[in-house]
């Protein structure tokens, strides 16, 4: 999800 992009901006493709 793109929620986890202030986290991980690299991968915000993680299925978190």
């Amino acid at each position: 999800h793109p929620t986890v992009a202030y986290m991980k901006p690299v991968t915000h493709r993680v299925p978190l």
